[in-house]
């Protein structure tokens, strides 16, 4: 099972003529989202097919040797705060994907912050940018890795 790619993620930057119908008050914020769903739009069904093509069982195989609560907690907030249907993730897939906010800006954040939250961790900023948790993998174990320290303080 291959990875989602970042490449159409890559050219979803606004264009020069977007950013500069959306600076005019009201009818411009309405048409650049307008022109904001119509790039979005493809990339996001093209994700959603390939999660939805993706064999359930095989997910949780891929997932093996992975705290299963956290696995878990991960697939359903990113369902939750971020709008996939089936999030039928891999560890390899980029963190980027599942947690690209293509519903209204704000998820990412709300998804972190649902993470922060369910497993009483603090992400920094740093941890978040890092090539280590670049994939779902990496994100994985920055959790398992936050928890097993938070329980080894707390027996300390």
């Amino acid at each position: 099972m291959n990875p989602i790619s970042t490449d159409n993620l890559d050219r979803l930057d606004p264009t020069k003529q977007e950013e500069k119908i959306s600076a005019f008050p009201l009818i411009g914020n309405v048409l650049g989202y307008a022109m904001e769903r119509m790039r979005f739009e493809p990339v996001e069904k093209e994700i959603n097919r390939t999660l939805k093509e993706r064999d359930e069982s095989e997910i949780r195989s891929a997932w093996s040797g992975f705290n299963r609560d956290v696995v878990d907690t991960l697939l359903e907030i990113l369902k939750k705060e971020m709008g996939w249907k089936k999030p039928h993730f891999i560890p390899d897939d980029p963190t980027r994907v599942a947690l690209w906010a293509h519903v209204d800006g704000m998820d990412t954040v709300e998804a972190l912050m649902q993470l922060e939250e369910r497993f009483k961790i603090e992400f920094e900023e740093e941890e978040l940018t890092d090539e280590s948790t670049r994939t779902l993998r990496g994100l994985v174990r920055l959790i398992e890795s936050k928890r097993a320290n938070q329980a080894r303080v707390a027996t300390a």
